[in-house]
């Protein structure tokens, strides 16, 4: 992890002052790209001076001297050095949390909130997260850092237990309240000084929500067969991967209880929006794998969208442990992006002549997406002169959005509402080449507007891009 400040910073194999090098890459050109930071709104460009090339994203670049736009996010390769592009403060805050594995941003704020809502322990916590993301290891995590550490940690999965016998596992119930009984303590009499984790709590049964909220409620739980009730002191952690409430939807969670179980809630972020995270998660789980990295596997794993999140990482460790080969792992991950790849044989005529055509103005993927070049003022003239002042239209010629258009027209002093009047000349009309090494990056964050219909949309402004961070990779 290296810093990109506002802005020119080289890299490269060879050391020089002002670059960061790279010295044990042979892949990697003596000076191999040059990044540039925005001085005035973080955006960041690169432009590729190698022999080998660059790729962002799934664009190869080779020798390319036009400055290309850098999104966060992004998946940079250089040689066979590979990084990720974010926009993060340059000392952000973190807990030392052993169990929570990463580098990102999104995790040391994970790490932070956790701490934060562990010293509470009398507020009950839902925590919101897909399949795999660690919804147990955050509740332990929990339970650890709170005063109740020294109890029992109790984890339940609320689609595991049978709702014929739910009321006995949750409240007990006496050796009187059904034939052959024996005394059972149940979940909550079992969390007592210590924490109780109801996992997928969005599949418990319906009737027995009123009875978890009321035990919420007034702290005291009554055993089947028994008229006594019982206090018991639990702090109340559960866990979802499905929305329980939401205003004018109608589900099987009692609204009242959502309210009383998500007083605090925490969002735990699924792999594929912490990417930085893979490596240092996969060595956790096989330190051994270190010695089989190499770029393409690294790059396999950062372009996989990991749809059951870190248990699928666990389970591609296992398989790089017992196989030793990373490129059956890459094979492996392909097959699960292609699920067509299972399947060898070939659908009759028949049923491929009765499936409807795909629509091609749907959406474009992002990993299709054109490469993000920063125009020059006579690419920006010709394209805004054959759209007529289109400001939606351009950004579909350059691969960005409306918002970097209108930049791009104020740092070239143009005006997109001048291409709108036929009998008007567009300003600049003997336009001439400008480098973007020359204004330093600071540029106008508003360019012209007009009220006409058809420029309404182009003219709405879009939310803040994060002016005030700094980029680290």
């Amino acid at each position: 992890m290296f810093p990109l400040l506002k802005g020119t910073t080289e890299l490269g194999r060879a050391e020089s002052e002002g670059r960061t090098a790279f010295p044990n890459d042979d892949a990697m050109s003596k000076l191999h790209v040059s990044i540039k930071v925005s001085e005035t709104d973080g955006i960041v460009f690169l432009r590729d001076h190698s022999k080998n090339g660059t790729v962002i994203g799934n664009v190869q670049l080779r020798n390319n001297e036009q400055w290309h736009r850098v999104e966060a996010g992004d998946i940079l390769r250089c040689g066979n050095t590979i990084a990720i592009v974010r926009q993060e403060p340059l000392k952000p805050d973190d807990v030392a949390i052993p169990s929570l594995i990463g580098v990102s941003l999104v995790m040391r704020e994970l790490r932070c909130l956790i701490a934060k809502a562990a010293v509470e322990d009398s507020v009950s916590i839902l925590l919101r997260g897909e399949t795999g993301s660690g919804k147990e290891v955050v509740a332990r995590a929990i339970h650890q850092l709170s005063r109740r550490k020294n109890g029992p940690f109790v984890p339940v999965n609320c689609a595991a237990v049978p709702e014929s016998l739910a009321e006995s596992e949750f409240f007990g119930n006496t050796r009187t309240a059904f034939t052959g009984a024996a005394t059972r303590r149940g979940y909550f009499r079992a969390a007592d000084s210590g924490s109780l984790f109801l996992d997928e709590i969005g599949d418990m049964a319906l009737k027995l929500q009123p009875r978890l909220f009321r035990a919420l409620s007034e702290r005291t739980i009554t055993p089947v067969g028994s008229d006594e009730a019982i206090f018991t002191d639990f702090r109340l952690i559960a866990a979802t991967n499905q929305p329980l409430y939401a205003e004018g939807q109608t589900n099987n969670f009692r609204k009242e209880l959502f309210g009383r179980i998500a007083q605090f809630q925490i969002h735990i972020p699924p792999l594929r929006e912490r990417k930085e995270d893979i490596l240092p998660l996969l060595l956790h789980f096989y330190p051994e794998a270190e010695s089989l990295l190499n770029a393409d596997f690294v790059l396999a794993l950062l372009r996989h969208d990991w749809p059951l999140n870190v248990r699928q990482l666990f389970n591609v460790s296992q398989q790089l442990r017992i196989e030793r080969s990373t490129a059956q792992v890459v094979k492996l991950l392909e097959q699960l992006e292609s699920p067509s790849a299972y399947d060898t044989e070939e659908e009759p005529q028949s049923v491929r002549e009765e499936q409807p055509a795909k629509s091609t103005k749907s959406v474009r993927r992002s990993d299709e997406r054109k490469p993000h070049v920063l125009p020059s003022k006579e690419q920006l003239h010709a394209s805004m002169l054959s759209n007529h002042g289109n400001v939606s239209q351009s950004a579909l010629d350059f691969g960005c959005d409306r918002r970097s258009i209108r930049r791009y027209l104020a740092l070239h002093g143009l005006s997109a509402s001048s291409y709108r009047t036929p009998s008007s000349q567009p300003k600049g009309t003997d336009p001439t080449q400008t480098d973007p090494d020359d204004d330093d990056g600071k540029t106008d964050q508003t360019a012209q507007t007009d009220s006409t219909d058809q420029t309404a949309q182009d003219d709405a402004e879009d939310g803040n891009d994060g002016t005030n961070r700094d980029q680290t990779e």
